[in-house]
């Protein structure tokens, strides 16, 4: 194995990972905000602040459709699905330069 990419330590641990559909970044989701992160070099993105919303996330999915990101939380019996509208975060598109095509998800 070797290490690609490492994102700097953040105030709040990562609940939940995910890679945009194109593979050129990476969602890490904390229970007050959302992050993308570029890799290769590794660089933040974008940043989209919960306000602690998010408190018990579990998982993190951007929609085949690209338009969304939504996350799942979950407190005692109660669970709750959040949405992110990606017209808020400006991303490159996935086959822009510094961003490999070929780390494409695996389905």
């Amino acid at each position: 194995f070797e290490l690609v990419a490492q994102t700097s330590a953040d105030a709040h641990a990562p609940r939940a990972a995910a890679f945009t559909a194109g593979g050129g970044a990476l969602f890490t989701a904390t229970d007050d905000g959302l992050r993308f992160h570029g890799w290769e070099p590794t660089r933040l993105l974008a940043h989209v602040e919960g306000r602690g919303l998010w408190a018990g996330l579990r998982d993190v999915c951007e929609l085949p459709d690209r338009k969304q990101v939504v996350l799942a939380s979950a407190r005692e019996a109660v669970v709750s699905v959040w949405g992110v509208d990606m017209s808020m975060v400006a991303l490159p598109e996935p086959d822009s330069p510094g961003r490999p095509a070929a780390a494409a998800r695996p389905e």
